[in-house]
């Protein structure tokens, strides 16, 4: 946020709100913020994960208070009606110096594919495995042109491929099947442009209600890697659509839950993801060279 007078639309401070802190921790942590960059960018970045904000934040508190508490020395002459204007500048520096250290640990926080990875780990430890997602993904219907399913067979499995190419093969594919269902749903390639804002997420593809990409027009999000063979990439972007998922509740209050999936060149999984992270359901992963992992996506 480049206005720090600004009260409205700043994207730091809604987040801030939102975190789970006591309101005594989180009044201290505003005036701090206010004048600390790094710290309102992390805030703003809704690739940093709730835990590390909360850590950083609970330093930040802990060291300016830690600063603020005067030297014994000082004490004795303010007891003693003798603290000097020297004194308080010597504090005050302290302080400066203090937060300014802080502010060089925060600006070294960064969001990394481990984060991401641990948040997608523990969405899998904790979600149910239904293969058919009765119930959570409309079936197909009988009549099912013939030229969908060669769709998606003349582009999948791609094993070794980029995800670059992966992406551009899906983004096709889905485009061909939008128009063919005739539906009034939209997918939009986010990754790098288009993407949603205030706050900020970049997705690989975000389908809506509407041919723009507003948080009150989303229906669901999809991640797309290279492949879900490796599994640093697979936990990594399970965590990913988590993490959107929960902003996505937050943006529209009253969804109770979302469909999405991570896609990569040789399977999928389908996620139906509910506002309490160990209510998630998923397809578990499907290979795309098989008929489940073809019909799921026909179906998705």
């Amino acid at each position: 946020c480049k206005d720090s007078g600004t009260m409205a639309g700043e994207p730091w401070r809604d987040r801030l709100n939102a975190l789970p802190l006591t309101e005594a921790v989180r009044g201290k942590a505003l005036v701090l913020v206010i004048s600390n960059q790094d710290m309102k960018a992390a805030l703003a970045d809704n690739n940093t994960t709730d835990g590390t904000l909360i850590s950083a934040i609970n330093a930040l508190v802990e060291q300016a208070a830690a600063a603020a508490q005067p030297q014994p020395g000082a004490m004795g002459a303010q007891a003693g009606g003798a603290a000097t204007g020297r004194q308080y500048n010597f504090e005050l520096e302290k302080v400066e110096q203090q937060v300014q250290q802080l502010q060089q640990q925060i600006a070294s926080l960064t969001v990394t594919a481990t984060s991401e990875q641990d948040v997608g780990k523990t969405v899998l430890a904790l979600r149910h495995v239904n293969p058919r997602m009765e119930g959570l993904v409309g079936e197909l219907p009988d009549d099912v042109p013939q030229g969908l399913a060669e769709a998606v067979k003349s582009k999948f499995p791609m094993r070794e491929a980029l995800e670059s190419a992966v992406q551009a093969a899906l983004f096709q594919l889905l485009d061909e099947l939008l128009q063919a269902a005739d539906t009034p749903f939209h997918v939009h390639d986010t990754s790098e442009k288009g993407y949603l804002t205030n706050p900020m997420a970049k997705v690989d593809f975000t389908l809506t209600s509407g041919r723009q990409v507003l948080w009150s027009s989303v229906i669901g999000f999809y991640e797309v890697k290279a492949n879900l063979s490796d599994s640093d990439k697979y936990k990594a972007a399970v965590g990913q659509l988590m993490t959107r998922a929960q902003v996505l509740f937050k943006q529209q209050p009253e969804r109770a839950h979302m469909l999405g999936a991570v896609i990569g060149g040789d399977a999928l999984e389908v996620f139906f993801i509910q506002r309490a992270s160990n209510q998630t359901i998923s397809s578990g992963k499907l290979d795309l060279s098989g008929a489940d992992g073809a019909t799921m996506l026909l179906r998705l």
